[in-house]
């Protein structure tokens, strides 16, 4: 318990340290608020079954000559006005810290979710390449829920804590044996029933919170493979699968659940004997009946509203222990993300890194975390500025790790990526703003053509004139002037509402929009017709005076032309050259293009 204020310590600025003890006093202010009310009914009860002690009880007999009373009726009916007057505030007072504390944690629950979206965007890729999207959702998903039973559980403990001291202290005063033995009882019930169950609300958050994103991930993948589900018939494979993690998350709560409601029997069976066993005692001590009345009034009025708050004490006690896993994930999550970011900001700060004369990998080994044989191995190359080059080779060669290593994406495991002689690590955010990145597979938002080119832009910022530039250089103008909203068009989940060729278009024109130094194509044109290839690559080899184009491709008549061509075999670099000279000199090129030839 310890250990999670501590960690929500540190998920709170000093605003929110400060609005926590603001909420803290007022909820204590609330909790003797609460006290008088009971304190004023007291001696009201024993003045109606005692008129003599306006004249025995010093107290009362003073407040009665202060304010100049002038008969009992008066009195208690003045009393009786004031305890309406303090119930009144009480509760206006508890309606505003009410309000105080779901601000507070809805405020607080919207900036955490958008801090950790923020840390897991800004995380490094190779943090991505060791996580699935059900992960990131999921964990997005119970902020919500983990705010609501950390923070208000937190809250509940202490707000109800207070007054429950406060309420044995007016027990203790009025039968302190009593109290002491019932204090006793409840507590060291509750203790022991919490101290075996403690670690089985763990064991079962734990449980909970790793089901739920298995239950997520079954969903991206029952939905974003929905094509392929439907021509093979596996929709009821995801249906099942998502059903038996939905099902345990089910088994958890049950579970966890009835840990958490049961003691309340234990809490209103106590406080019952409580009362009663007064009663009996005070009978048996020889207590006039009027006495045992006044006495039972007490424990009666103070027990009716200690039997909420204890049971809200121990709900929200059991619901924290259960939720503690979710949270300390989401906590490593949010800490570990948010060094990671921290880190690379470090080694991107520095004057801009301007790109004049070529791009360089030297000796670059590159491992996958896990991997036993290296995915790059001693790669040295040079690009010249404003050259077209083409990276060829078979399935796993590592074609694309080698572009992401040289993108900033990889961090080399040994060696180095240089520009102009100088480290992209140390200028990285520079480097990346002068790449233009063109996918294999495109991802497009569900939005219009135009955000969907401008990605990630304004719309007060988007050029249409550059959007328009962008899509007649990617051979997409004509189809799009076609549509009768234009640039307007919608174009689906993952652009649905576009045909293959047609989203490709649309992602490499997303690429050129800004204009950028340095073109990447990553299989960028294996979506596309012969045709559209041919009329795209004359129009990208026309940029090529002013542009460096670097282009990863399995039909070799995309690199054709291409200044220099890059082979790789098994993460090494067996040879470079002009299309010509590698199939003259290279026989495993030779061999591939026989076989594209076939």
């Amino acid at each position: 318990m310890f250990r999670f204020l501590k960690r929500l310590g540190v998920l709170f600025g000093n605003e929110d340290r400060w609005s926590f003890f603001f909420l803290a006093l007022a909820t204590l202010f609330n909790s003797l608020l609460e006290v008088l009310g009971i304190g004023l009914m007291i001696p009201f009860i024993s003045l109606l079954a005692h008129p003599e002690m306006l004249d025995t009880n010093v107290y009362l007999r003073n407040i009665y000559h202060i304010f100049s009373f002038h008969s009992f009726l008066q009195f208690t009916v003045t009393l009786d006005v004031v305890i309406i007057a303090v119930f009144v505030v009480k509760n206006a007072v508890l309606l505003l810290v009410t309000f105080l504390q779901t601000k507070f944690i809805f405020n607080k629950q919207s900036q955490i979710c958008s801090r950790l979206f923020q840390a897991y965007l800004l995380s490094p890729y190779s943090f991505h390449l060791q996580r699935n999207l059900g992960h990131f959702q999921e964990k997005l998903r119970r902020v919500e829920e983990l705010m609501q039973a950390g923070i208000l559980s937190v809250l509940i403990i202490f707000t109800e804590g207070l007054l429950v001291a406060c309420l044995f202290m007016m027990l203790i005063r009025t039968n302190p044996i009593l109290t002491i033995i019932a204090m006793a009882v409840l507590s060291g019930g509750l203790m022991l029933y919490f101290r075996f169950l403690k670690d089985k609300l763990y064991y079962w958050g734990e449980i909970n919170g790793r089901h739920g994103a298995l239950a997520m991930q079954q969903v991206n993948q029952g939905l974003g493979s929905i094509k392929e589900s439907k021509l093979l018939g596996k929709e009821l494979f995801f249906v099942k699968s998502f059903y038996h993690y939905e099902h345990q998350k089910a088994l958890q709560h049950y579970k966890s659940d009835l840990v958490i409601k049961s003691p309340r029997l234990f809490i209103e069976t106590a406080v019952v004997a409580m009362v009663m066993s007064a009663m009996a005692i005070c009978l048996l001590s020889g207590e006039p009946p009027r006495n045992v009345f006044a006495t039972i009034s007490v424990f009666a009025i103070v027990t009716l509203r200690l039997m909420p708050s204890l049971n809200r004490i121990s709900s929200s006690w059991g619901g924290l222990r259960f939720f503690i896993p979710s949270f300390d994930a989401i906590y490593e999550d949010l800490t570990e993300c948010e060094k990671l970011s921290s880190m690379q900001r470090e080694r991107t700060s520095g004057p801009p890194l301007v790109f004049h004369k070529e791009i360089q990998m030297k000796n670059v080994v590159f491992f996958y975390e896990n991997a036993k044989s290296p995915a790059l191995n001693g790669i040295s190359l040079t690009i010249m500025k404003n050259s077209v080059v083409g990276f060829i080779g078979p399935s796993g060669a590592g074609k694309t790790s080698a572009i992401d290593v040289m993108l900033g994406l990889l961090d080399p495991s040994s060696g180095r990526v240089t520009v102009d002689g100088v480290d992209i690590h140390s200028h990285l955010r520079s480097w990346q703003t002068t790449i233009g990145y063109i996918p294999q597979v495109i991802y497009l938002c569900d939005d219009t053509i135009r955000r969907n080119v401008a990605f990630g832009m304004e719309m007060s910022q988007i050029d249409d004139e550059r959007v328009w530039r962008a899509l007649r250089l990617a051979q997409m103008e004509e189809v799009v002037r076609s549509l009768p909203q234009g640039i307007e068009t919608t174009v689906g989940e993952r652009g649905v509402r576009l045909s293959g060729g047609q989203r490709q278009r649309i992602g490499i024109a997303r690429a050129l929009y800004h204009d950028p130094q340095v073109l990447v194509m990553d299989e960028a044109t294996a979506a596309l017709d012969n045709e559209t290839e041919r009329l795209f690559m004359s129009a990208l080899f026309g940029l090529s005076k002013e542009k460096t184009i670097i282009i990863i491709a399995h039909r070799l008549t995309t690199v054709q032309q291409c200044d220099h061509i890059f082979f790789l075999k098994n993460g090494q670099l067996i040879a470079e050259g002009r299309y010509d000279e590698l199939s003259h000199h290279c026989p495993e090129f030779h061999q591939m293009e026989m076989v594209k030839h076939f």
